[in-house]
């Protein structure tokens, strides 16, 4: 008599197959959203100038404790990642700028070879 298995699926079993294709509705229906900044400004939403400004006021404080550090817990800063690395970009163009003349910089000295230390120093002082 064969050995078998002790392992879920067993040779005995038979094999399942996942799908590897993708499969799009033909029946597609488009909605136009308002943005809401367009809606505050008719008064159609179920708040006033006064309390959007104290929500907005809210966002940009616990965005500020959360790039501190702070917050914990207590707030949820999901979907504030923009307003959080505000300057991430600009921080990383001059890292790269920095970077680029340091090597520009080496290269018209006439250094056969990049100094990996003046790079690195250039880069963590941008």
């Amino acid at each position: 008599m064969p050995r078998r298995s002790s392992l879920k699926g067993g040779s005995d079993t038979p094999r399942q197959f996942r799908r590897n294709s993708l499969n799009f509705s033909g029946d597609v229906s488009v909605t136009t959203i308002t943005p809401a900044l367009e809606l505050a400004n008719k008064k159609s939403l179920w708040f006033d100038d006064e309390e959007y400004a104290k929500i907005e006021d809210k966002i940009y404080m616990i965005a500020e404790r959360a790039q501190e550090g702070g917050g914990g817990r207590k707030h949820c800063t999901r979907g504030l990642e923009k307003i959080i690395h505000l300057g991430t970009e600009t921080r990383r163009c001059a890292a790269w700028d920095a970077v680029l003349l340091e090597q520009e910089s080496q290269i018209q000295s006439g250094a056969k070879f990049f100094d990996d230390a003046a790079l690195s120093r250039a880069y963590q002082e941008a």
